[in-house]
């Protein structure tokens, strides 16, 4: 929600979509929009994440900081985990009526690499901008791999510092925006 009151505070008429499939995270996104109301108009929350399916996943918590967590297909064999619903971002502009996204944020702990493999198409047909994480941190191959799978698209790199990468879509930008 940090990210989200921030952009709000820049640009009070942004429309915001946030992904959250965790209901404590939830819950705490919503205190935090409703303690800032001047903030909290044109935010549409989907209580789902993103990923490269549509389905209920998991979220293995055990031995983890919770902010290094991702979805996975297999269910944990211990009790420390949650369950949550996914979505493909193809599905998500259709349920929530949504064609074209100026900003994009991707903070999906490890799963940034098959959301964009598997809905590369329809993001660079419909966001103009890209920012994410990527994981683990520092690991030049995965770097890579991003960079490579995204340049391939007609995206250009214009932001990296550590694990966060900034990318403009050429389709809505020539490179020298």
């Amino acid at each position: 929600g940090t990210f989200t009151l921030y952009v709000k505070n820049l640009f009070p008429t942004a429309k915001i979509i946030i992904f959250e499939p965790v209901k404590n995270n939830l819950e705490m996104l919503e205190k935090n929009l409703n303690s800032n109301p001047s903030l909290n108009s044109n935010i549409t929350i989907i209580p789902k994440g993103l990923y490269s399916q549509s389905g209920n996943f998991y979220i293995d918590l055990s031995n983890k900081q919770f902010d290094a967590v991702s979805l996975q297909v297999d269910q944990p064999g211990h009790d420390e985990y949650v369950t949550v619903s996914a979505m493909t971002f193809a599905e998500a502009q259709e349920s929530y009526n949504f064609s074209t996204v100026d900003l994009m944020k991707l903070d999906i702990e490890g799963a940034e690499y098959v959301v964009l493999k598997n809905s590369i198409e329809d993001i660079s047909n419909s966001v103009k901008r890209l920012i994410m994480e990527y994981h683990p941190a520092g690991a030049i191959d995965k770097r890579n791999e991003l960079v490579n799978n995204l340049e391939s698209h007609n995206w250009e790199l214009i932001y990296e510092n550590k694990n966060i990468l900034g990318f403009g879509n050429k389709k809505f930008y020539n490179s020298e925006s």
